[in-house]
């Protein structure tokens, strides 16, 4: 197990102990958020490392959501006959958030159980820097490059076609 592993491992059991412990309110609790950010065709997409939910015991986990600069990008209820239940991972959208490039942006993980009076923070990033836009490709460009591409396909057939006395291809 690599040092970071143990570090994650030391602090979920740190919390675990803290949220848990004897005469101490119970609360729902995850492990740390982490997230990046980077640059596509269409923008730039902020990505969200996996991360579990710890519900406390008893009871059932209700909701949780991701906000970037304060908005939410992601909102996540239970089935009500069927809540999840203790420590819970989700799975969360491939291609990331989308987000402008060149600007920066803090991630909140809020979560709320059955036993919460109302949702809580959960964790945040610092500050998420997003870098430049990848540039679109210019269509024109594009364009002339098939065209090229075609011609030279062409050029390479009539050569071989040549070479082998066949003469001049049909198509």
């Amino acid at each position: 197990m690599n040092a970071a592993a143990v570090r994650a491992c030391v602090a979920a059991a740190a919390l675990a102990a803290v949220a848990f412990a004897p005469g101490r309110a119970e609360a729902i609790f995850a492990s740390p958020i982490q997230a990046g950010c980077f640059a596509t065709r269409g923008g730039c997409r902020i990505h969200v490392d996996p991360f579990t939910i710890m519900v406390a015991p008893g009871r059932q986990l209700e909701s949780f959501e991701i906000r970037v600069a304060g908005v939410a990008v992601y909102e996540f209820r239970t089935d009500v006959s069927n809540p999840p239940v203790g420590p819970y991972a989700p799975t969360l959208p491939e291609p990331g958030f989308a987000a402008r490039c060149e600007r920066s942006y803090v991630v909140n993980l809020l979560g709320r159980d059955s036993g919460d009076a109302g949702t809580l923070n959960l964790g945040q990033t610092t500050a998420v820097d997003c870098p430049v836009q990848v540039p679109e490709p210019d269509p024109g460009l594009a364009a002339i490059v098939a065209a090229a591409g075609i011609a030279a396909v062409r050029a390479r057939r009539s050569r071989a076609g040549k070479e082998r006395g066949l003469g001049e291809p049909t198509a």
